[in-house]
């Protein structure tokens, strides 16, 4: 009875704890009563760390009279504020989009931009359960660079300072941790992307990220390092053969794909046979790249002049130096197994 009493008690807490979930409006009405926007949530005296990267999407001029260039931009900034997080047992949802007015931001910069860039994207942040806040705002930011060798096959190099406007290195540090995302670069129709760059520095006891972006005239492609003529055909060096890219005007275009056997190439979706196998070459993605596969079709048989032949049909073969007239053989799963007559009562499998 006793034993019965404390399942009876457990069922009753159980339950009773699903009954005081809390609603997505009942958690944001208590954030945003928690949250201020003019208060950087410094823990036990350590500094803010600051998660920054950026990612290009453009370039969309370069200037060389007045020696100016203009980038579209995302960045993609990420703190903790513990103020803002709350109970998973409350909840059945790990994140919520706010409002970023009601938020503490870091106010990442450009420090050389000229004038206030561009803001395109909704002004929200995404706030998670532990207190981890993202905020991804989309720019369009003009800044001024030395673009006299921007004509010329090494092209010009320009530099992106990106910092806090209004805190030092002992209220917040950025995190040198991440690297420049090029996933979204669209390739501009003038110029071309050689290399893009950053690095952390202290400068005046300011943490600020070094953004280098270098850049040549379109018409030319550079893939790996290498430049390629407007309208070649052209294979990467490093890279499969069989994989062929055409320059468009500053743009890398698939020109062939195909799977690379023996020095030899076959187009995606054509068969081809290798010793009495046939393969078909196949496509697939392992996340944003291609791979390519020479999958097995079908096994058949080869016999003493390497011809090939279908299991069950009768054929000369050769084994061990002697040739069998009365051969045949048989194929399970990529396994396929010969077996000879050579003359009444011998028999010979190979």
């Amino acid at each position: 009875m006793d034993s019965l009493k404390v399942v009876l008690i457990v069922c009753l807490l159980i339950y009773g704890s699903h009954g005081t979930k809390k609603s997505r409006e009942e958690i944001v009405k208590e954030i945003l009563g928690r949250a201020n926007p003019n208060n950087i949530p410094i823990v036990e005296e350590q500094p803010v760390k600051v998660s920054f990267k950026y990612s290009l999407q453009d370039i969309y001029t370069a200037d060389v009279g007045t020696d100016q260039v203009e980038l579209g931009l995302w960045l993609v900034i990420s703190w903790k504020d513990r103020s803002l997080s709350w109970s998973n047992e409350c909840t059945t949802f790990n994140e919520l989009t706010l409002p970023s007015k009601y938020i503490w931001l870091p106010h990442i910069e450009v420090y050389n931009s000229i004038g206030k860039p561009g803001i395109h994207s909704d002004q929200l942040v995404r706030v998670y359960k532990d207190g981890t806040v993202t905020f991804v705002p989309q720019y369009t930011v003009r800044f001024f660079c030395a673009l006299e060798n921007v004509t010329t096959e090494q092209g010009a190099a320009c530099t992106l300072k990106f910092g806090p406007w209004t805190y030092d290195v002992r209220d917040l540090v950025l995190d040198e941790s991440q690297q420049i995302d090029l996933t979204t670069y669209a390739g501009g129709e003038r110029f071309q992307l050689i290399e893009a760059k950053q690095k952390l520095a202290v400068l005046l006891c300011l943490s600020v990220f070094w953004v280098v972006i270098n850049a040549a005239p379109s018409g030319s492609c550079i893939a790996n390092g290498y430049r390629f003529q407007d309208g070649s055909i052209f294979t990467v060096p490093g890279n499969s053969q069989c994989m062929k890219h055409r320059c468009d005007n500053g743009y890398i275009r698939r020109a062939s794909e195909g799977c690379e056997v023996d020095g030899q190439c076959h187009n995606v979706g054509n068969t081809f046979t290798k010793d009495c196998v046939i393969y078909t070459c196949e496509k697939s993605y392992k996340g944003s790249f291609s791979v390519y596969t020479s999958s097995l079709t079908r096994i058949l048989c080869q016999d003493i002049n390497g011809v090939c032949r279908r299991p069950g049909t009768t054929f000369k073969y050769s084994a061990h130096g002697r040739i069998y007239n009365n051969c045949k053989c048989s194929v399970q799963g990529s396994y396929r197994s010969y077996s000879c007559t050579p003359e009444p009562g011998e028999y010979y499998w190979h």
